[in-house]
């Protein structure tokens, strides 16, 4: 249901040809969900071209071996011969430009890992990111400094990564990230770079059993859209237009604790 929702939220198009990629795809479960997006959108008027092009527009890359087979498995019991577009590689590990799908991509919708005990050390990789980073404030600002910090969580890198991979102005991002990024005091450097970069869409608060049994872990879903580099430095100069911020906190996911089914009554 949550893979289902996050890709009805981006909305990739069809008609307008819009790209979704994963770049922590797993076994392709937020895949085959924007599959599913695309096909709902076929109508009887739809051409032979339309149908054909969902191949063209789905895009995947995993670190792990076994989930990369698996992925590229159930892409193609889904219809999808995609195996050149789910790449075994790590993701945070690729440089700025050897990714090889054309540029920017429309949508990213991702459950990256999180978790601080599998931080990003490798001084190699936090070198890319700006958020690799020391933050620090100057006058109530907060400023990139030139220093690497000893390690990070997974899942900050994610978030830039998938904002640098959109297209500026139009691109969105859908991902799943733990409540420390959006409400822990030490994370406000982080919040700074999102909100500097994107818009933020949407924010739905998970309740704890979303990924029980197997995980236990307070999470949300994000919904972003990257700006524009004319944006960005518009609100440098002061100027911050008000937007609508959807808000909503989802006290059921269909199951308990325990992975059983749970189901809504009626009044019957």
């Amino acid at each position: 249901a949550i893979t289902a929702f996050m890709a009805t939220q981006v909305n990739p198009r069809l008609d307008k040809r819009e790209t979704v990629m994963d770049p922590a795809c797993g076994t392709g479960g937020f895949l085959t969900a924007a599959i599913d997006h695309f096909r709902n959108q076929i109508t009887t008027k739809s051409s032979a071209e339309d149908k054909r092009a969902i191949e063209a527009l789905i895009h995947g890359i995993e670190k792990k071996q076994l989930p990369h087979l698996l992925c590229t498995t159930n892409m193609l019991l889904h219809g999808i011969d995609v195996p050149s577009q789910i790449e075994h590689r790590n993701t945070l590990g690729i440089g700025w430009n050897e990714w090889n799908a054309n540029d920017k991509v429309d949508c990213i919708i991702t459950n990256p890992p999180f978790g601080a005990k599998i931080p990003i050390d490798d001084p190699r990789i936090l070198k890319q990111f700006d958020l690799g980073h020391r933050w620090v404030k100057d006058e109530g600002q907060w400023v990139k400094t030139g220093d690497l910090q000893a390690r990070v969580a997974p899942e900050v890198l994610f978030v830039e990564r998938c904002v640098r991979w959109v297209k500026p102005g139009t691109g969105k991002v859908a991902i799943v990230l733990p409540d420390g990024i959006l409400g822990n005091p030490d994370a406000a450097s982080i919040r700074y770079w999102i909100l500097t970069h994107c818009q933020v869409l949407a924010s739905v608060d998970l309740p704890v059993e979303a990924f029980l049994p197997q995980v236990g872990v307070q999470a949300s879903l994000l919904f972003l859209r990257r700006k524009s580099l004319k944006e960005i430095d518009a609100e440098a100069l002061g100027s911050r237009p008000d937007y609508t911020v959807f808000m909503a906190v989802a006290e059921k996911v269909g199951h308990d604790r325990r992975g059983i089914t749970i189901y809504q009554r009626d009044a019957d």
